[in-house]
């Protein structure tokens, strides 16, 4: 399918994952009528039922689900049908164990446990495929079903023999000889040059994302960048096959609930997919780490809303959490369980109904938002958010990376990436879609490009054209360089990136090397072999900043240097740049520095760039701009994302559409306060 929005009979849907198999079917009519009782308008069924479907080898049993789904049809709720395929059931485990993952260790992983299948197993994606088809010819043209979830949660790898040999013939597909590889990846060093493919290890990759790798985990930096693409190929087309199974018998969106897993790149993924979805079942309690999910949820497909498949329903704070997701460009929203288990590991979760059939404390919020969000669909149906200008570039690559080679102790890329250099923008109240590299530049008039190691050639060369039209780019710090393949350039340092830049690389300074050193801003008429002065007290003193990590310093060919390095092994040394190409700027950043003087940047980039921010105010309220047919803004999304009162400035005064007030434009918010304020 396109990436053309996709009329949907309702523009929001709330609701919850319901398994019914748990429960004796004389109960399942009770569990309809209170949803209807509450509002609920859709739930997710069947992505662990895959045993109730199939209990015995090749012996089918689909009526009971369509029962499920006719009663359903009948109270006027939705169904998103899962695939069951994240719970293999035991007969297939025991007869078939080839289908489990392998540990790093060698060790088999045993039944009882979701998601311990293995990606690669050719016999596992076979059962898999069978089922779908079994599921889709059983509940063909059934109006219930409103769009498909492919599995549930995907993540993880496999380290068993098959994974090895599907392993080693894509590596022999990408580079034909092992000569050409042992080249690539440099192997004569340390002689691990290796005469034919079937002699490469499959190295464990961790917790990706979180943390540097222990020392004595990493294997060669480029192996485990392969593994890592190799593994996610296997998700692909793991996933691209269910999609064109379920696409045979359904014109329906497919989606999955993806976690915030860095080890997958679900950007690439998602371009599978109809809908971009997500589970953020640990955010609905801070709502500013949720941000940045649904800044990337939204851009992957422009114009198409994003469906959150998990949430929790007992959290504080879970309408604020249920209204940012919707505001943000959600059309989905479906809480973690309808009624708690009373079995199994997870019962100790919440749910709207417990174990023994009571109604739980957020009975009655749950009624509040479902009658909110039926008030407000249409409108909001109609007036979707606005296109964001500004583009901050995450990267799961860039996880990886970090995680084999961090540039200093503990670094953990995410809580980098977020809190230096995505909130400080989010919470200036500028709009802004979080993108990977390989996204479509035209929309943006700034993009912020920071801690990305490996830049693609097609990049480069994208990024080139877009700004000499008039982008404004910022890049840096460990942006470009390291190659394709996680090496290091043996030409230019940046690999091509000096053309922007206006400037070759004059060194590198670990930590160790550069303590003591600052950054100094205006600090332009210093000769580079020159130490600065310090300012004396009787003196206005120098703007500064504390570089942190690893730092790069440059020699300026056609840039102006904005600030150098004072004190320590880069002292004089250019150390922030701004370049001027075609109509557009590039602004250079050669080590982090702190949360003002980046702003500075922003600021500097966004104003040539006629980008204006949203509000003025506290920065933790999200501000979200929501857009009539012809663009101009027909309402603010306001969510006080804190447990405390906070203060925003709109543009212009309007009219809260969910109490009826008059609002702005200086609004004081009470705690995990939401308003729709319509100013058109």
């Amino acid at each position: 399918m396109s990436d053309q929005p996709i009329v949907s009979p309702s523009p929001l849907y709330i609701g919850a994952a319901w398994q019914p198999e748990l429960w004796p079917e004389d109960q399942w009519a009770l569990d309809v009528a209170r949803m209807k009782e509450v509002g609920i308008n859709c739930v997710r069924l069947f992505d662990f039922a895959w045993h109730r479907f199939e209990p015995r080898e090749w012996e089918f049993d689909f009526e009971w689900a369509v029962r499920i789904l006719d009663m359903l049809k009948e109270a006027g709720i939705s169904v998103v049908a899962a695939t069951p395929t994240a719970a293999p059931p035991a007969w297939m485990t025991a007869k078939y164990p080839e289908i489990l993952q392998v540990t790093p260790e060698g060790r088999r992983t045993g039944h009882g446990r979701a998601r311990r299948y293995s990606v690669v197993s050719s016999r596992y994606r076979e059962f898999c495929s069978r089922i779908v088809d079994q599921m889709v010819h059983a509940f063909r043209g059934h109006d219930a079903i409103v769009g498909w979830q492919i599995d549930n949660q995907m993540s993880g790898a496999d380290y068993g023999n098959e994974a090895r040999r599907t392993f080693h013939s894509w590596l022999h597909e990408r580079f034909g000889q092992v000569e050409s590889l042992n080249k690539t990846w440099g192997l004569e060093f340390a002689s691990q040059a290796y005469e034919y493919f079937e002699q490469i290890p499959i190295p464990p990759v961790g917790d990706v994302g979180h943390g540097p790798i222990p020392v004595a985990a990493r294997y060669h930096p480029s192996l485990m960048i392969a593994f890592q693409r190799f593994i996610n190929d296997q998700w692909s087309s793991f996933i691209q096959t269910q999609c064109e199974v379920t696409r045979s018998g359904f014109d329906k969106p497919l989606s999955t609930n993806m976690t915030p897993d860095w080890g997958m790149n679900y950007f690439r993924q998602n371009h599978l997919l109809d809908r971009v979805g997500m589970s953020l079942s640990g955010d609905a309690a801070d709502l500013s780490a949720s941000l940045m999910h649904f800044d990337r949820m939204r851009a992957e497909k422009p114009g198409v809303p994003f469906w959150l498949l998990g949430a929790k329903s007992d959290a504080a704070g879970a309408s604020a959490f249920a209204w940012l997701s919707t505001l943000m460009g959600g059309e989905l929203l479906l809480l973690d369980q309808w009624r708690q288990p009373w079995a199994g590991p997870e019962m100790s979760r919440g749910g709207i109904v417990t174990a023994t059939g009571r109604w739980t404390a957020e009975r009655g919020s749950l009624a509040r938002l479902t009658s909110q969000f039926k008030e407000q669909a249409e409108y909001l149906g109609t007036r979707p958010p606005v296109e964001a200008r500004v583009g901050v570039v995450m990267s799961n690559e860039s996880a990886w990376a970090f995680s084999i080679e961090p540039p200093e102790p503990d670094f953990e890329y995410e809580k980098v990436w977020r809190d230096d250099f995505y909130l400080p923008v989010a919470q200036s109240h500028y709009w802004r879609d979080v993108i990977d590299q390989t996204a479509d530049f035209c929309p943006y008039h700034v993009i912020l490009m920071p801690l990305v190691p490996m830049v693609f050639r097609p990049t480069k060369e994208r990024l080139k054209e877009w700004v000499e039209e008039g982008g404004c780019l910022l890049l840096g710090p460990l942006t470009g360089h390291r190659t394709e393949e996680f090496t290091a350039w043996t030409d230019q340092e940046f690999g091509g990136l000096e053309e922007l830049m206006g400037a070759t690389c004059s060194g590198m300074h670990s930590t160790a090397e550069r303590e003591g050193a600052t950054i100094l801003w205006g600090a332009e008429t210093a000769a580079p072999q020159e130490p600065l002065a310090e300012a004396s007290p009787t003196e206005s003193p120098i703007p500064s900043s504390t570089p942190r990590g690893l730092c790069y310093a440059f020699a300026a060919t056609t840039a102006h240097v904005l600030a150098r390095y004072h004190g320590g092994a880069a002292a004089g040394e250019a150390a922030i740049l701004m370049n001027k190409v075609g109509k557009g700027t590039v602004i250079t950043l050669g080590a982090r520095v702190d949360r003002e003087s980046y702003l500075d940047l922003v600021h500097t980039l966004c104003e040539l760039a006629k980008v204006e921010p949203l509000a003025t105010g506290s920065g933790h309220v999200a501000v979200i701009p929501r857009m009539n047919a012809d663009t101009t803004i027909a309402a603010y999304g306001v969510v006080n994302l804190t447990q405390e009162r906070q203060t925003i400035t709109l543009p212009k005064a309007g009219t809260d559409r969910l109490s009826g007030r008059s609002a702005g434009p200086e609004i004081e918010l009470e705690p995990r306060e939401v308003l729709l304020v319509e100013v058109a």
